[in-house]
């Protein structure tokens, strides 16, 4: 999962729709060194959801102050939030240029990258944004998802060990770290993270719930996991990679029907399983036709 510290201001753009939620003030600043009051008018406007008053504001400020870091930064954030990806690029690019020392914005870019499936060029941006806010568990957190999402497990764990370092009751960062770990075949020393978050989480987490038994599935302990998969289906029945896990898990068990079913599942859940459980599928009825002819 993937949290966002700033993404927070554009929360409200469903809703504007050029709906003044906040009364209209009209200032032109007479120089640079007065932006700071639009800056207070563009974030008022932004806490009450009007968002296009809020950029205006914005404009306003680089009209005068065009080197104003903040402003591109936030019609970043704005224009992502509209979805101009374009724009939303630009100005990131300009914010960035503009405060290289900045590590908020490097990482606000690199999510914005993430969610763009530009997942190479974010790695380095994330990396980035960890060394230069050296104290921020939800930067060192998401800058492992990256690096998970780029299939870069190992290098991803001492980002979620440093996310826990400052923030021990951090339950996803428990069950990343976990999941990454026996993701490398390291199920033993996986285990214990994966209780924590489940714990943490009290067994209401349909993700920890999957992480701790795809453990028990690697551990051949094979009938917890199955106690497990169900608590997580049960949870949340719409995620595909919990019933691709737990399908693994019935075939290792020789329910060869039952996981034929659940890899059908995981596919029509979630589109980039599709391929992999046509064959996972037909696998299965071989498997179970081999047993009954033996």
């Amino acid at each position: 999962m993937i949290k966002r510290l700033i993404a927070s201001i554009v929360v409200f753009v469903s809703l504007v729709q050029g709906v003044n939620a906040f009364p209209t003030l009209v200032l032109d600043a007479p120089d640079k060194n007065f932006t700071q009051i639009n800056h207070t008018i563009a974030l008022a406007f932004v806490a009450h959801g009007n968002i296009y008053s809020a950029a205006k504001e914005f404009y306003t400020i680089l009209r005068y102050n065009p080197e104003d870091v903040y402003a591109n930064y936030y019609l970043a954030i704005i224009y992502e939030g509209l979805g101009n990806k374009r724009l939303a690029e630009r100005f990131y690019k300009k914010a960035i240029a503009m405060s290289p020392d900045d590590g908020k914005i490097y990482y606000s870019y690199a999510v914005f990258l993430l969610n763009q499936k530009r997942l190479k060029q974010a790695a380095p941006l994330a990396i980035q944004a960890t060394k230069l806010s050296p104290f921020e568990y939800d930067i060192f957190y998401d800058t492992g998802v990256i690096l998970v999402e780029n299939d870069r497990l190992e290098e991803a764990l001492p980002y979620f060990k440093k996310s826990l370092k400052f923030n021990p009751e951090f339950s996803s960062a428990y069950n990343n770290y976990c999941f990454s770990l026996a993701t490398l075949g390291q199920y033993e020393e996986a285990l214990p993270y994966c209780e924590k978050a489940v714990v943490m989480d009290k067994e209401e987490n349909a993700q920890s719930l999957d992480s701790l038994a795809f453990v028990y599935a690697g551990l051949k302990q094979y009938e917890k996991a199955k106690d497990y998969y169900e608590k997580a289906v049960f949870i949340d029945p719409n995620i595909g990679e919990i019933y691709f896990h737990y399908a693994q898990t019935l075939q290792a068990m020789g329910k060869y029907d039952e996981a034929a079913a659940h890899f059908k599942k995981a596919g029509q859940l979630d589109k980039n399983f599709k391929a992999d459980t046509r064959k996972l599928i037909k696998e299965c009825r071989r498997l179970k036709n081999k047993n009954a002819a033996g």
